[in-house]
C-alpha cells in the first residue's frame, strides 16, 4: 500500500468550448491580443487548443493546437522547458557557435542530464514526436560506412536516428544505433 499526500492540482478551467466551423484558422484573440497558431477543424472530431492567460491577457508564444502540441505546451506553461542559457562553443571549422549564431535556425539540440525518472519519459515522446515530424534522416550516400563521417562536412561524424534508415522496430534501430555510434567513436578517438 501506498500512503502520502498528493498536491492539489494547479487552476484550471476550461474557459469555453464553442463549436466552429470546419476549416483551417490562424489564430485566436482574447480583447486586443493576439496569438498566431494553425488550428485545423474537422467535422466532428475534437480539436484541442490550448492557451495561456495570465491576468487576462495572452501569454505570448503560449497558443497549442492539436495533440502534439497540446503536449508540448503543457510542458512549457508548467515549467519543465526554460530558455537556453547562454553558451559558447567552437563548430567543427573552428567558428564560434553560440547564442547569437543559433538564433533564428531550426536546432535539435539533444544534450541533457537526468537523474530523475520523471523525466525520461517526457523527452522520450518529445523526440519521438520531433522525429515523426522532420523528414527522414542523412541520406546513407553522404556518410561513409567505415567511419560515419560525413562527406558533405567532413569531421561531422553521424549516427543511429540522424541517419535515414527505414527498418523495424523491435532492437534493429537500437542495433543501428550502436553500430553507427561505436564506428563514429572509434573514428573520432586518437
Amino acid at each position: 500500500m501506498v500512503s502520502g499526500s498528493v498536491p492539489a492540482a494547479p487552476d484550471e478551467r476550461e474557459l469555453l468550448a464553442v463549436p466552429v466551423p470546419a476549416g483551417t484558422y490562424t489564430g485566436i484573440s482574447l480583447g486586443d491580443d493576439v496569438a498566431q497558431v494553425d488550428i485545423h477543424v474537422t467535422a466532428g472530431q475534437v480539436e484541442p487548443v490550448l492557451i495561456g492567460i495570465e491576468g487576462g491577457r495572452l501569454i505570448a508564444g503560449a497558443a497549442y493546437a492539436g495533440n502534439d502540441q497540446l503536449n508540448l505546451g503543457l510542458g512549457e506553461l508548467a515549467g519543465k522547458f526554460v530558455a537556453m542559457p547562454a553558451f559558447g562553443l567552437v563548430d567543427q571549422d573552428g567558428k564560434p557557435f553560440d547564442n547569437a549564431a543559433a538564433a533564428g535556425q531550426d536546432l535539435v539540440i539533444a544534450a541533457f542530464h537526468t537523474t530523475c525518472h520523471e523525466t525520461c519519459p517526457l523527452y522520450t515522446a518529445l523526440f519521438f514526436q520531433l522525429q515523426r515530424s522532420l523528414p527522414g534522416g542523412v541520406r546513407l550516400s553522404e556518410v561513409s560506412f567505415k567511419t560515419m563521417e560525413s562527406r558533405v562536412c567532413p569531421g561531422l561524424y553521424l549516427g543511429g536516428e540522424l541517419l535515414d534508415i527505414d527498418g523495424l522496430t523491435g532492437g534493429f534501430n537500437f542495433q543501428s544505433a550502436w553500430t553507427t555510434g561505436w564506428l563514429a567513436g572509434r573514428a573520432m578517438s586518437p
